[in-house]
């Protein structure tokens, strides 16, 4: 492999490569409603994360 600059010159650089797996969250949440807090009805952490998956569980 060569190592260029942004005008395309060989540079004579040594250098390495890591690859590493990245690691998913184990839930995604929308920002839909970051500034409105929701007037939900209480349900344990099991109920609200199956019933709202992308919702922030907040308390």
């Amino acid at each position: 492999m060569e190592t260029k600059n942004y005008n395309d010159q060989n540079l004579k650089k040594p250098y390495q490569v890591k690859l590493s797996k990245l690691t998913a969250p184990d839930r995604i949440f929308r920002d839909n409603f970051k500034s409105d807090l929701q007037n939900l009805p209480k349900y344990s952490k099991e109920e609200f994360i199956s019933k709202f998956p992308h919702d922030l569980l907040i308390k």
